[in-house]
């Protein structure tokens, strides 16, 4: 009889065991004695019995110690709880009272499921089918990336080419007109070292021609003056003391006192601005002189503007319409040594002046567009 005891003993030890879980889980369906229910479920989750450690698990998240529960489901999970198994996958997947981990959360779906928790198997299968839509969805989006990054190389490709294009258009079109100006210069090099022959044999029969006038307006002064001025000043503009006169179709230029400085020898001229003229000679083509009449630039040019801030327009080729305008040629700038300052490129041009600013400018056109340059020729 001796020998039973201990056997007898943990028979009911196995009885209480089996009596506080059944009351744990009867107590835990009666919403009024939840209070009790939390005593008997501790303890009979502290006695070891795993629905017991899976219900007391669900009283403490109620409570909010999803940390204290998590330590129960585990031992309920360890003795093959399938509810606990699965709980503890739901914890892992929002992070509570464990840190975040969905591994986790499916390894214990999947345990869950293995014994038969079909909440389990259905939470595995919808993860399963979102990871393989996450992982569709993945791969969608690397293809459409890798498809942009390859339009973006191709398009960025393409705008280099047409770039290079340009370019190569551009600086064809520079050499082109490089080529073009240099051609037209040597041209009107060789045409003026030819019109400077032509105009030495002229100049000497101009200059013959201005003294023969000079000596007949002087000795017509010499004979005026006992009586009066050869001209009133009065009824004359005059510029750096100099004003235009007209005698027998001619142009000549007189001084603020009426007398001839420079006889009417010139189909037509211009005003004195910074000691020079612009005058037509008698080839028609317009040139420069001095205060004393000289020739200091030969008559070359179709049309001419007088000198501002040391260069004066001048028209290239072409001719003088009977409107008196310039066409078919192009305008460029002179020193007052007759050199090319600025190239005869363009359509239009203006005098130099100063700005605002203090810069000496000018508006020009050219290829249709109308823009600012300096004396150099630099555009501003």
């Amino acid at each position: 009889m001796k020998r039973l005891f201990p056997f007898l003993s943990l028979l009911g030890l196995t009885a209480c065991f089996d009596d506080s879980a059944k009351e744990c889980e009867s107590l835990i369906k009666d919403s009024s004695k939840k209070n009790l229910a939390y005593s008997m479920c501790e303890k009979a989750a502290n006695e070891g019995n795993a629905n017991a450690q899976y219900l007391y698990a669900q009283l403490l998240i109620e409570k909010d110690q999803a940390k204290q529960a998590v330590s129960y489901l585990e031992k309920s999970a360890n003795q093959g709880n399938p509810q606990a198994l699965y709980q503890l996958g739901e914890l892992f997947l929002i992070g509570k009272g464990v840190e975040k981990n969905p591994a986790k959360s499916k390894y214990y779906w999947q345990q869950s499921c293995n014994k038969g928790e079909q909440k389990a198997c259905a939470n595995l299968f919808e993860s399963e089918q979102a990871d393989k839509e996450a992982q569709a969805k993945a791969k969608q989006a690397e293809q459409a990336r890798q498809k942009a990054e390859e339009e973006a190389r191709l398009a960025k490709e393409r705008e280099q080419q047409a770039r290079q294009k340009e370019l190569a258009e551009r600086e064809a079109k520079q050499k082109a007109e490089k080529a073009r100006l240099e051609a037209e210069r040597k041209a009107f090099e060789q045409q003026k070292q030819a019109e400077q022959a032509r105009l030495a044999e002229q100049r000497k029969a101009l200059q013959a021609e201005q003294n023969q006038a000079n000596q007949t307006n002087q000795t017509s002064y010499e004979s005026s003056t006992a009586t009066q001025p050869t001209f009133d000043v009065t009824q004359f503009t005059f510029y750096e003391g100099l004003a235009k006169f007209e005698q027998n179709g001619k142009v000549g230029f007189i001084d603020t006192n009426g007398r001839i400085v420079i006889p009417a020898q010139f189909s037509r001229a211009g005003r004195f601005s910074e000691g020079i003229a612009n005058v037509q000679g008698s080839n028609g083509l317009w040139g420069y002189v001095n205060r004393s009449g000289n020739w200091i630039v030969d008559p070359l040019f179709v049309c001419s503007a007088r000198f501002m801030q040391g260069v004066a327009g001048v028209y290239w080729g072409g001719y003088q319409n009977s409107a008196g305008q310039c066409v078919g040629g192009k305008w460029g700038f002179i020193n007052k040594a007759g050199n090319w300052a600025i190239d005869p490129i363009f359509d239009e041009a203006q005098g130099f002046s100063k700005d605002t600013k203090g810069r000496i400018k000018t508006k020009v056109t050219y290829q249709g567009e109308t823009f600012y340059i300096d004396r150099s020729g630099n555009r501003l």
